[in-house]
Formats: structure tokens, sequence, C-alpha cells
């Protein structure tokens, strides 16, 4: 079963990140919790995590694009 993993809110008054850099690729295997990005927002950074152990599916984010909360990062099989 495929999970979607959204960007979160990420503070309070804050709904929009950058995202610095893409530690994974599609087709990798993480660990639950192991970092897959990280994001820059206007009170720091921020890693997204795993939600749990799995394989990347799909990638909908990359190095320098401006994200909003709750849009689509990646895809977990």
């Amino acid at each position: 079963m495929t999970l979607e993993v959204r960007l979160p809110e990420l503070g309070e008054d804050i709904d929009n990140g950058e995202v610095l850099r893409v530690l994974v690729k599609v087709g990798d295997q993480v660990a639950a919790n192991q970092p897959v990005l990280e994001i820059s927002h206007e009170a720091g950074t921020a890693t997204i995590r795993a939600p749990r152990a799995g394989r990347i599916a799909r990638l909908c984010a990359e190095a320098g694009q401006c994200m909003r909360k709750d849009i689509l990062l990646f895809e977990l099989e």
C-alpha cells in the first residue's frame, strides 16, 4: 500500500518552505524515521523523515522548490 507524505505545518503561522536537499532518490529503500528531505522555513530548518520503512515510489520535490503545507512531497511503498 502506498503512503503519501505531505508537508506538515512547520510551526505557528508557517505554511511553506523551500526544499534545501533531497536525501534519497526514487527506488531507494528507507528505514522508519530516516531523513528524506531538508526544508528551510522562516524559523529555521526542518527534516522530513520517512514515517515507516519502505521504498521511495515517487518524489514530488526537488532542491530549490517552494512547497506549501499539505502538498505531496513523496510516496512510500
